[in-house]
């Protein structure tokens, strides 16, 4: 007998979401020849939270969200010559290979 199993992991108790998000991040970051810094993952923290915190609310949408997410994130880098919409299909490219 075949069994499908699907496992979420909504917790963080499987897989590190927060360590395996950085890493693409980071990994992101470096295919546009940018060198990794500690506080970029206290920046993208308080950006994305704050987003997730505005959906919750329903001042955004969940696409909303995700087309203004990066563009809002490089600019802050000081990085707006980056194409958000590039680096985010770079990002969750790398997220999805890269789990931890």
């Amino acid at each position: 007998m075949k069994k499908d199993i699907f496992l979420v992991d909504a917790d963080n108790t499987l897989l590190d979401f927060h360590g395996s998000s950085f890493l693409a991040i980071r990994e992101a970051l470096e295919s546009f020849s940018i060198a990794w810094k500690e506080e970029f993952a206290a920046i993208f923290t308080r950006l994305n939270d704050g987003l997730w915190e505005a959906l919750e609310r329903k001042e955004i949408t969940r696409e909303e969200l995700i087309k203004i997410r990066f563009p809002m994130y490089l600019k802050e880098l000081g990085l707006s010559h980056i194409n958000g919409d590039e680096f985010n299909k770079k990002y969750l490219h790398l997220l999805s290979t890269r789990p931890l």
